[in-house]
């Protein structure tokens, strides 16, 4: 499990200006893009909360929110693929030269950090399974 706290030096993201919305019309928004090196998430006046879902999925663990942050903000982050953060970026990838790794760009780019964590999780538990009887 992960946590989300704001880094030393605070937090980068831009609050969502009153009344904006996202691509066609919808309010608020989020949206990722890919490549086969890069990946990139957008939000518009989304929350930490939609934030985390996208991170999560990234990272494969839970996210438990500790930023103190509310309201709605507006941020781009762009980071290499996990599968190939240990491979240089050349000087003509499309993506640019040393795309930093999730953890990396969430500090540098939106001034959040992940710290590894203990934490509550769900856990389905099963007590007994049975046959289901004929009719």
């Amino acid at each position: 499990m992960f946590f989300l706290t704001v880094a030393k030096g605070g937090a980068k993201l831009q609050r969502a200006v009153e009344g904006t919305s996202g691509p066609k019309g919808s309010s608020p928004s989020t949206s990722t893009y890919g490549t086969p090196a890069s990946e990139e998430i957008k939000g518009t006046a989304a929350s930490i909360d939609q934030l985390i879902k996208l991170l999560s999925v990234r990272v494969d663990r839970p996210i438990i929110d500790k930023t103190n942050l509310t309201g709605s903000f507006d941020f781009t982050v762009k980071f290499a693929r996990a599968s190939v953060t240990a491979l240089p970026a050349t000087s003509d990838s499309p993506d640019g030269p040393g795309l930093p790794d999730v953890f990396t760009a969430i500090q540098e780019q939106l001034g959040l950090k992940l710290e590894s964590g203990k934490g509550p999780v769900e856990v389905l538990v099963i007590d007994s399974v049975e046959k289901p009887t004929p009719n």
